[in-house]
């Protein structure tokens, strides 16, 4: 007997995460595995968040407060602004879908570029909402391509800014624009998930101020990225009070634990920690950048945009599921994105340095198979 799911589940696509380093090991039989695929960080938690999370060990016998207090009030602090503007939660992982629960009704509309974070559409489907997607345009959010989507049926618009895959950005100017001509009533959500590793100066930077003139603006942030706590689980959103009371109620109750709590409540007070992060994740997109430039300038068909993250996004002529396992071979785990794209975490030095050095074994094994296939041809037609 089948039991069968909700029907939408038959549209909604399955979230793939970036292959584990254990079971490259095994099928290969490697011992040295460098993981450049899930935009982490490449030099871990800092050790004031560790010692953090230690401290409150003992209390974990008892539930977490649900708001998660005394971090709320450090953001708040940080940011300035009321801490009935700030909802935690389990990453954004979970506050995405819960924004959907929130404010999607069946066939309700959810914008989006047609290259971003999947689980905006994941979040949208469940809810059996309409998933919209715009073009791009050379790898760039098309702001007025979004505006023009928009129908009386709209209710959210997903902005990743820096985006993910691609890496490409847009202005304050830009964002101020866009907010200003979409209708009140549309829910924009601004995911600033690799904001702290933008060096663009005209980058959004100040998004918080612009709550009191666009109340339907609703801020994403996280401590997975620059801060280093991937594994800890926790983000947040800013936005107008009445959209975290509505949020708060489809949210877990208990999201986010005590020890991912006193973590990051540690980590955002460790500025120097965090200098210390954009300095080696700078200088190793520079790396990345000029290393890949020269190497499009050698072999045809790179293509890519200067990135704002801390990833790079490549495409080439070879499929991106050929290239992604013949860097596996060579211990490099990338993320494979769509039929011709890589997406590259910047790691440290000597990670970076390894991944140039399989990317190019990787497209030679590429042109070797597709002059292969070229001669197989002609020789079946000859």
């Amino acid at each position: 007997m089948t039991i069968s799911s909700r029907k939408t589940l038959e549209n909604t696509p399955a979230y793939v995460a970036g292959m584990r380093e254990d079971l490259v090991k095994q099928k290969y039989g490697l011992t040295d595995i460098i993981k450049l695929s899930s935009n982490e960080n490449p030099l871990g938690p800092p050790k004031s968040a560790l010692d953090a999370a230690k401290r409150v060990l003992s209390g974990m016998g008892r539930y977490p407060d649900p708001l998660s207090g005394e971090l709320r009030a450090l953001i708040a602090e940080h940011d300035e602004i009321g801490e009935d503007h700030i909802l935690l939660s389990h990453g954004l992982e979970e506050m995405i879908p819960a924004l959907c629960r929130a404010y999607l009704n069946p066939g309700d509309e959810s914008l989006q570029p047609a290259m971003t974070f999947i689980k905006y559409e994941i979040g949208a489907r469940i809810m059996d909402g309409e998933v919209v997607k715009v073009p791009m345009q050379d790898l760039e959010i098309d702001l007025e391509g979004i505006l023009a989507a928009v129908t009386d049926k709209t209710r959210i618009i997903w902005l990743c800014n820096p985006n993910n895959p691609t890496g490409t950005y847009f202005s304050e100017h830009a964002l101020v624009n866009f907010l200003a001509a979409v209708p009140e009533h549309i829910l924009v959500v601004h995911d600033e998930a690799y904001r702290d590793f933008t060096s663009a100066e005209d980058f959004p930077m100040e998004t918080v101020p612009m709550l009191k003139d666009y109340p339907n603006l609703i801020l994403l942030r996280t401590f997975s990225k620059a801060y280093g706590l991937a594994g800890f689980r926790c983000g947040y959103m800013i936005s107008d009070p009445e959209i975290v009371r509505q949020v708060l109620k489809v949210r877990e109750i208990f999201s986010v634990d005590n020890i991912a709590s006193a973590a990051a409540a540690a980590a955002l007070q460790d500025s120097a920690y965090l200098e210390h992060v954009k300095e080696v994740v700078l200088q190793g997109r520079d790396y990345l950048t000029a290393s890949i430039k020269r190497l499009a300038g050698k072999v045809s068909g790179i293509q890519f945009k200067e990135s704002q993250a801390n990833f790079i996004y490549v495409e080439t002529r070879y499929e991106s599921a050929f290239l992604f396992e013949e860097m596996l071979k060579q211990g490099v785990i990338v993320r494979p994105i769509g039929a011709y794209g890589l997406r590259i975490t910047i790691g440290l030095h000597n990670e970076n340095i390894r991944f140039m050095e399989a990317f190019k074994k990787a497209l030679a094994a590429g042109a070797n198979r597709q002059f292969q296939n070229l001669h197989k041809q002609r020789g079946v037609t000859a």
